[in-house]
């Protein structure tokens, strides 16, 4: 089991009568340069996804407004860890894979599906457009510190992507996972309440499209340690943390996160290519959980699962 480190999250009294309106919701490829097929996506629900790997490789936008919500979603993140991008006991790492800010005298790689990162990158910092669930083509041991965050939803063989990870660690150093679960809770059960049906069938349709396109339908903190732990890593450990959804809590940077973490792309691709829903159908989905997060009655909460494996001497 995981530590869960926020334990119960106090509730704003004056959430309950909270107006809903005031909250709303360098690149190189591994073999070659940028073509022009790396930059064609496909244009649907008003938004522009992938398709270099695959129109089915990840059902997430890829566009200006999908960078501002990782933006954002990233300092919600950084809330929640108290500003750690990770907490694996590593120092002066040389060689790291998807971290870069914290640690500037490293060389650090990015991976992403398609070129949509920013011109103004760090010094230390170069991306590669590659699809993570292909065969690493880097060397064994090549890197100090890979970081993996928030790509399950994107990844069929989630074992197979640990074990590439184990391969290119290098030995004593450290692999570190952090995940989001889409299960809906709260400490008081108010996400039972009438008021949160439509925050949970959301989440149930998003399990159920994930699992219905072979991804993890829940990815829980069981999964990430024994995932680690099949993988070859050792010393492993999982820290669980409340993400509110919703403007809900008293702790006002617990606030700005829950007021700031609910999508419409979450569910927009997922809804209507796998589960076959119409357009207005998906939009009420998601605007009806919308209005649950939004009653500051329903104190829900999703589980961010942040963990960390070392490899082992030899």
């Amino acid at each position: 089991m995981a530590d869960t480190i926020n334990k119960d999250i106090e509730a704003d009294p004056a959430s309950a009568q909270t107006d809903a309106e005031e909250y709303s919701s360098g690149y190189v490829t591994d073999t070659a340069s940028l073509t022009s097929s790396i930059n064609s996506y496909v244009f649907e629900n008003g938004r522009r996804y992938h398709t270099y790997f695959g129109t089915e490789k990840n059902l997430q936008p890829a566009d200006e407004t999908e960078q501002d919500r990782l933006d954002l979603h990233h300092e919600s993140f950084l809330i929640l860890l108290s500003k750690r991008l990770h907490f694996a006991p590593i120092s002066a790492p040389m060689s790291i894979l998807d971290v870069t800010d914290a640690y500037p005298c490293a060389s650090s790689l990015g991976i992403d599906l398609s070129p949509i990162q920013p011109h103004w990158i760090p010094p230390n910092c170069r991306f590669e457009v590659d699809d993570a669930e292909a065969d690493w083509s880097y060397a064994d041991g090549s890197f100090d510190l890979i970081h993996i965050c928030n790509i399950a939803q994107g990844i069929k063989d989630y074992p197979k992507l640990l074990e590439q990870s184990f391969r290119c660690t290098q030995p004593k150093r450290y692999l570190c996972l952090a995940e989001l679960e889409l299960s809906i809770n709260s400490d008081d059960g108010t996400h039972m309440l009438p008021q949160g049906e439509g925050i949970n069938k959301m989440s149930k349709l998003l399990a159920d499209a994930l699992e219905k396109i072979g991804r993890p339908r829940l990815v829980t903190a069981e999964m990430l340690k024994h995932g680690l732990e099949k993988a070859g890593y050792q010393e492993m450990k999982v820290e669980t943390y409340k993400q509110p959804l919703g403007p809900w809590a008293k702790n006002k940077d617990l606030k700005a996160v829950g007021a700031t973490n609910f999508y419409h792309a979450y569910g927009m691709a997922l809804f209507t290519r796998v589960l076959g829903l119409s357009i207005d159908d998906a939009d009420k989905v998601y605007n009806n959980a919308l209005e649950s997060v939004q009653n500051g009655a329903v104190h829900a909460y999703s589980k961010f699962h942040v963990a960390y494996g070392k490899k082992a001497e030899s």
